[in-house]
């Protein structure tokens, strides 16, 4: 997932609201949790089951999923909760697992800044292009100490990039076709670091 946001290629855009609010945090809320956020077949039945009037013939299945009232109708959405609740928090290790692998690229922080900002990439929606202004302001460079000439220098180079993306940025949007875009990017880099000269 991490290197496919990097290379900008497509965004896993099709988590459930909590389980992007897990990679965000290492937390689950159970009290957003509702039935509409099992996924698995088997518990999404059981809940269907509960719904009906036979609730004695499914006791061994409910029990397992941690229920320990007494079975009757008027404890339904108890019953439900239960299943949603070990349906859910069933996937914490595999999710762990998950935001481990995305803190060494570092994307865990970035979620954890910017939850609003990441949300479309992984929660199904509209999904909104991040433009030059998104990425400079959620790169975070570690300059040299202050003051001298390579921190200078850094700063410079920073500069440079923010520029350069403002101006790929404004050049993207007046052009037509991918040729177009082609074109002008060749003449950039053959002719100097800037859109200016071009």
């Amino acid at each position: 997932m991490s290197v496919s946001i990097a290379q900008g290629g497509p965004p896993p855009a099709f988590l459930r609201v909590w389980c992007y609010n897990f990679l965000c945090t290492g937390e689950v809320d159970i009290h957003s949790l509702s039935k509409e956020d099992v996924s698995d077949i088997e518990s999404g039945l059981l809940i269907s089951k509960v719904n009906e009037h036979s609730l004695m013939l499914w006791a061994d299945e409910i029990v397992s999923c941690g229920y320990t009232s007494q079975l009757k109708l008027d404890n339904k959405d108890s019953i439900i909760r239960a299943i949603v609740l070990h349906s859910t928090t069933s996937l914490i290790p595999m999710w762990q697992q998950l935001r481990k692998g995305m803190e060494l690229y570092g994307l865990v922080d970035q979620m954890a800044r910017n939850p609003e900002a990441c949300h479309s990439l992984f929660v199904p929606g509209k999904i909104t292009k991040p433009d030059a202004d998104f990425i400079m302001m959620n790169c975070q460079p570690r300059f040299s100490e202050k003051g001298t000439s390579k921190e200078r220098t850094e700063r410079k180079v920073i500069k440079f990039l923010q520029d350069f993306l403002q101006e790929v940025e404004m050049s993207v949007k007046h052009l037509s076709t991918y040729t177009d875009f082609r074109r002008i990017m060749g003449e950039a880099v053959r002719y100097g670091g800037g859109f200016h000269r071009v």
